[in-house]
C-alpha cells in the first residue's frame, strides 16, 4: 500500500509531541521546583556561601585612600533562594565611608530599596542542569578611609551577613507493617519495619538524618486501631544559624541608630522566637500526616532546634492489613544566617611619606 505524501514525517512529530507531554509530569508547580531535576543535585548540605574576592579588599591600604570590597555570593544548595538579603557591618562609620555599587539591581520591585550596607536579591538559582554549581552573584562596595584612631596602623574588620529562607525536602521509603507486633513469619512479609538513616544530605544545610517508624496498636472494645508513628531526626549540617523563616530577613536590616560595628536588626528588634525555629511537616504516600500532636487542627509543627539536634514525632492511622513499602517525604522550612569576615590593615599615610622620602 502506498503511503500518503508526508506521512513519514508525521509519525516522528507525533512521537516527539508525546514525549514532551510525558515529560510535563516532571515539571514542578512549586516556586522552588526546577525543570528536568536530577537526584544528584539533591545531595550535600549546601546553601548560601559567602567569600570575599581575592584582592577585594587588599590586605593593606594607606589611610585616607579608597579601595573596593568584593563579595561573591553562591547558592550551593538544591533549591533557589528567593529574596535573600546581604548586610555589611563590623566597621566603624567614624573611619570609613561605604557606598554600595549597583543599587537596586537584581532585586524585586516589592523589596525595600537597597542601602549602602544592605543588598537585596530577587532570586539566586540552586544547583540544576542549567547551573550545576549553583547561582552566583557579585556584590561590590566602594570604601573610603577617613583616617585611623591611633598608632601607625589600624586593623579594620568587615563582616558580610546573609539572611535567607530555605526549605529542606528529604525523601525515602519506609516499611509499613500493620502486623509488626506479631513475631510470626516475619521473613515472609514484604518488608520489615526498621529505622532508615538518610546519609549525605539532600542539598540543604538542615538535614533529615533518620526516620524511625513504629506501629502503635491499641485494642479497645470491639475495635483495634493501628497508627503509624515516625520519629524524624533533624540536624544542622551547615555553617550557619537557624532562624524563623518569617523574620530571618529582619536580622540583616539595620537597626535604628548605633554604629556599624553593631548595627544589625537582631541586636535590638528580634525576640527569642526568632532564633532556632523550624517548621516541620511530612507526607506518606502523598498524604500529609499529623506532626503537631498537640493541636488536632494542625499538621505542621514549629519546634526549637538545640545544639544536639531535634526530633519530631508524626502519626497517621493505618487501614491496610499487609506490610508494604511507602514513600515518605519530610519538609523543613526555616531561615538561615551565614557570615564571612575579612580584615584590612590601614597604615597611617605619613609612613608612606617617610618611606618615599627616607
Amino acid at each position: 500500500m502506498r503511503k500518503r505524501a508526508g506521512q513519514d514525517r508525521v509519525w516522528p512529530l507525533m512521537l516527539l509531541a508525546m514525549l514532551l507531554l510525558a515529560g510535563c509530569g516532571r515539571l514542578g508547580t512549586s516556586n522552588n521546583i526546577k525543570i528536568l531535576d536530577d537526584p544528584k543535585f539533591h545531595t550535600g548540605y549546601g546553601g548560601m556561601q559567602l567569600s570575599f574576592t581575592k584582592g577585594m579588599p587588599p590586605s593593606e591600604v594607606w589611610s585616607d585612600t579608597s579601595f573596593v570590597l568584593g563579595l561573591e555570593v553562591r547558592n550551593t544548595g538544591a533549591w533557589a533562594i528567593n529574596y535573600p538579603v546581604i548586610a555589611l557591618s563590623g566597621f566603624s562609620g567614624d573611619y570609613f565611608t561605604v557606598t554600595l555599587d549597583s543599587k537596586d539591581a537584581d532585586k524585586a520591585s516589592s523589596q525595600a530599596p537597597d542601602l549602602d550596607t544592605l543588598k537585596h536579591f530577587e532570586k539566586i538559582e540552586g544547583r540544576d542542569f542549567a547551573t550545576p554549581d549553583g547561582g552566583r552573584r557579585l556584590v561590590t562596595w566602594s570604601v573610603t578611609n577617613k583616617g585611623i584612631p591611633y598608632g601607625d596602623s589600624y586593623d579594620a574588620r568587615f563582616i558580610a551577613t546573609a539572611c535567607y529562607g530555605y526549605v529542606t525536602e528529604a525523601g525515602t521509603d519506609i516499611c509499613v507493617d500493620p502486623q509488626a507486633n506479631i513475631p510470626y513469619e516475619v521473613q515472609k512479609r514484604a518488608c520489615q519495619m526498621k529505622p532508615v538513616r538518610l546519609a549525605g544530605g539532600s542539598g540543604a544545610p538542615i538535614a533529615v538524618t533518620n526516620i524511625d517508624p513504629e506501629m502503635l496498636i491499641r485494642a479497645g472494645g470491639d475495635a483495634t486501631t493501628k497508627t503509624l508513628q515516625l520519629r524524624i531526626s533533624i540536624e544542622n549540617k551547615g555553617n550557619g544559624g537557624i532562624r524563623d523563616a518569617q523574620t530571618v530577613n529582619a536580622e540583616c536590616a539595620p537597626a535604628t541608630g548605633g554604629d556599624n560595628q553593631d548595627n544589625l536588626g537582631w541586636s535590638s528588634q528580634l525576640g527569642e522566637d526568632h532564633f532556632n525555629t523550624l517548621l516541620v511537616w511530612a507526607e506518606v504516600s502523598g498524604q500529609e500526616i499529623d506532626c503537631d500532636l498537640r493541636d488536632p487542627a494542625a499538621t505542621k509543627v514549629r519546634v526549637k532546634y538545640t545544639e544536639d539536634g531535634t526530633s519530631v514525632i508524626c502519626q497517621m492511622p493505618v487501614d491496610s492489613a499487609d506490610a508494604h513499602l511507602a514513600p515518605v517525604t519530610v519538609y523543613v522550612k526555616y531561615g538561615y544566617v551565614v557570615q564571612q569576615a575579612t580584615t584590612v590593615r590601614v597604615k597611617r599615610l605619613f609612613q608612606r611619606v617617610q618611606e618615599v622620602t627616607g
